[in-house]
């Protein structure tokens, strides 16, 4: 029984390339799909990304200006976001202040 598993034809495994390929085509057609559903707003200075809505809870990232997110959920003075992280560019949620937002032109 061993030696017939050794016949058999082995699988190709995908490659780091193509696993990364289709990530970002998934990922585009998220991102894609989150505009046309929701709204999206622009970063209008460097700001923090935050676990809850509230100023003492964990920053999770710091996001450039004329940075693109999509409003989730509105709590006040606070905004629960979506976006593709600068770093690794994977989908990443979170907290930011309203203020900090402005609607796109």
């Amino acid at each position: 029984m061993g030696e017939a598993r050794n016949w058999l034809p082995k699988p190709e495994y995908a490659t780091k390339q193509e696993v990364e390929t289709v990530i970002k085509e998934q990922f585009g057609i998220y991102e894609k799909k989150l505009k046309e559903d929701k709204e999206f707003r622009i970063t209008n200075r460097l700001c923090k990304v935050m676990s809850k809505p509230r100023l003492k809870s964990l920053v999770i990232e710091k996001l450039p200006i004329d940075f693109e997110v999509t409003v989730l959920q509105v709590n006040h003075k606070w905004v629960y976001v979506t976006y593709f992280s600068p770093v690794d560019n994977l989908p990443q949620t979170g907290w930011i202040m309203k203020k900090y937002l402005d609607k796109p032109e």
